[in-house]
């Protein structure tokens, strides 16, 4: 249900979203304002969302941030200090298609991220509860139950700070990749842009980096 709910904005807002910013034009300017921020930001928003489930992302925000951290570490390193001790001035990452990441890979993070992966619309509420029980029995933020969907959310256009306003937008981001994107696509962003060590990003540079292959 929650999936052709999705769907359906996302068509009302390709179709309609334009003539509404349209129609608003003659109105008061206030109202054209409202109309023109909210039309154009949503618009905006449904397009890149679609436009992923073809296109490789080249980056994410969150590897942005983790680049600019790298680099702030590494100008702050004495140039005096032994080639093993100097900090990697750039991230790794290496984008590769899903038949070229291990089947036994995509299991394992099914397994150990989101279990019912393919059987919800973006949101395993069961997950959702429990954890907000055990972080209120623990009396801190012990745990999460952020699906892969969510993740890819995160990763992809947000920011890590936890905060209400983070993760409605991230509900609503999640919302359009479930309703644009198929699982499988979902999983093969996730994989590429997952974080499987220090400035080590996605199962390529994972690979090589661990494995050496």
């Amino acid at each position: 249900m929650l999936r052709l709910v999705a769907r359906l904005y996302v068509f009302a807002v390709l179709v309609v979203a334009i003539p509404v910013v349209v129609w608003g034009l003659g109105r008061s300017w206030v109202l054209r304002v409202a109309l023109l921020i909210s039309g154009i930001a949503q618009w905006l928003c449904v397009v890149v969302v679609l436009a992923l489930r073809w296109a490789d992302p080249p980056t994410s925000a969150f590897m942005w941030r983790v680049k600019t951290e790298v680099r702030r570490a590494h100008a702050q390193v004495d140039v005096h200090a032994p080639p093993d001790d100097l900090i990697p001035p750039t991230i790794e990452f290496e984008w590769v298609p899903e038949i070229e990441i291990s089947p036994e890979l995509r299991l394992a993070a099914i397994a150990g991220e989101d279990i019912y992966f393919a059987l919800h619309a973006g949101f395993d509420w069961e997950s959702l509860r429990s954890a907000r029980a055990d972080n209120k029995t623990a009396g801190r933020h012990r745990r999460g139950g952020s699906t892969i969907s969510q993740q890819v959310a995160k990763n992809l256009f947000l920011w890590p700070h936890r905060s209400y306003l983070r993760k409605g937008i991230e509900a609503y981001v999640t919302s359009l990749i479930e309703a644009t994107w198929s699982k499988r696509r979902i999983l093969e962003v996730y994989l590429n842009i997952a974080q499987f060590g220090p400035s080590t990003f996605g199962a390529e540079a994972a690979s090589r980096r661990f494995f050496g292959k």
